[in-house]
């Protein structure tokens, strides 16, 4: 379960907020998801895979918009959630963020060296917060990361801790 953040325009994709899986959190949206499922099994039994869709709130109840068997950008994110929960025994916040370094050149190994532990796996254990690559364009020195932080305040703390680093020494 996640909500899908965009711009002001509505249609850029700025990020995507990863929320528990939990009984409370899929009441609103469960009967539709139960609903597409069948639907979808009914006319191919035999598909396997992830099932995704998106849905919008609306006065009258949720929209299913978009169903497949498919992974989709947000899936890395949503991994990095369960893989969190995984090493602490404990529910995240995960979400991705950009960071512009303004760096040319900046490969994301030297990245990695300014970040240092915050960039390793086993930092969600020691200090509850790290950083995966969802993608990283060297020739810019531009990335989108996945933060996974306790809750969304430290992941905002986690997001401006990453974006005032100085990265011009490498």
């Amino acid at each position: 379960m996640t909500d899908q953040l965009v711009e002001d325009d509505g249609k850029t994709y700025r990020a995507s907020i990863n929320h528990p899986i939990t009984a409370e959190n899929l009441e609103h949206i469960g009967p539709a998801i139960l609903d597409m499922v069948d639907r979808v099994w009914a006319r191919f039994p035999h598909a396997f895979g992830i099932l995704m869709s998106d849905y919008f709130e609306t006065d009258t109840g949720p929209i299913i918009f978009d169903p497949g068997i498919r992974p989709t950008g947000n899936t890395a994110t949503a991994l990095a959630f369960h893989l969190a929960r995984k090493l602490t025994g404990a529910d995240a916040f995960a979400s991705l963020f950009q960071v512009p370094t303004g760096v040319e050149g900046l490969t994301f190994e030297q990245f990695v060296k300014v970040i240092g532990p915050l960039a390793e796996p086993d930092n969600l254990v020691r200090e509850g917060r790290v950083v995966f690559p969802w993608g990283w364009n060297p020739l810019q020195g531009f990335g989108m990361l996945i933060g996974v932080a306790p809750d969304e305040a430290s992941f905002e703390a986690l997001r401006k801790d990453v974006l005032s680093r100085d990265y011009t020494r490498r």
